[in-house]
């Protein structure tokens, strides 16, 4: 994986923060997540963020969207994720 663990930990620290503003969206995104359906888990993240009107940093959107680009990254994220819901 060519994503740096530092910007996944970055990504995980947003992911979290915006699950904890939130427990619908935590259920949303680990449903998506469990589903294999990274187009929801997109969706209810970005609508998450609007919502809870936190800004993504750019590093952190930019390591996103180099995991989002390519389907064998997104599916790494599956259990990253789980595990912070708690699923």
């Amino acid at each position: 994986m060519n994503t740096t663990v530092n910007e996944l930990y970055d990504f995980g620290t947003v992911v979290k923060r915006k699950l904890l503003n939130n427990n619908l969206y935590a259920h949303y995104l680990s449903d998506a997540m469990r589903r294999g359906n990274h187009f929801d888990f997109l969706y209810y993240f970005l609508t998450a963020t609007v919502d809870s009107r936190t800004p993504i940093p750019e590093h952190v959107s930019t390591a996103f969207l180099k995991v989002l680009s390519d389907k064998t990254k997104l599916s790494d994220l599956t259990p990253f994720i789980m595990g912070m819901v708690g699923k």
